[in-house]
């Protein structure tokens, strides 16, 4: 999941950002993980993104930061290059 932290403010500061993965539903968080920024003003956003070995499910992203409050966001992970390749190859001699 990519995201951007950018200072919106006229002063540099330092701001953690900690983050944590739920089922959807769940108090319980699977993974956290806590980013530190060196933000300074007039600077361009920085990007950075999060990375989880996720299973197919229904999760929620939460995030709290000293200057930049809390959120969530609600995502699902689904299932990729699973199934059968089916074809119908030509015949190389045709039966007239």
């Amino acid at each position: 999941m990519g995201y951007t932290v950018a200072n919106a403010g006229g002063l540099p500061f330092s701001d953690t950002i900690h983050f944590g993965i739920y089922l959807l539903g769940n108090e319980t968080a699977i993974y956290t993980v806590d980013k530190t920024y060196n933000l300074y003003p007039g600077a361009e956003a920085g990007a950075d993104a999060l990375e989880f070995p996720l299973a197919p499910g229904a999760y929620q992203l939460r995030w709290t930061s000293g200057h930049s409050g809390a959120g969530t966001a609600d995502f699902s992970v689904i299932a990729s290059g699973i199934g059968q390749l089916a074809f119908a190859p030509a015949a190389k001699y045709p039966l007239a």
